[in-house]
């Protein structure tokens, strides 16, 4: 969890707002998830997502 936003405890390829996540809050869960995932196992994880904007 980080801020508002969390990874669904059912499917961890969905980010959940809680109430009031900022896009910033829900990017950062993003990235330190895909740098866990990297260390942790080895793997690079792609985003399905297209950013817009600037956070």
């Amino acid at each position: 969890m980080f801020g508002a936003a969390q990874i669904f405890h059912k499917h961890a390829n969905m980010i959940v707002n809680l109430g009031g996540a900022t896009a910033e809050e829900v990017w950062i869960l993003i990235d330190r998830s895909r740098e866990t995932v990297a260390r942790e196992m080895g793997r690079e994880l792609d985003t399905e997502l297209e950013f817009v904007g600037e956070f």
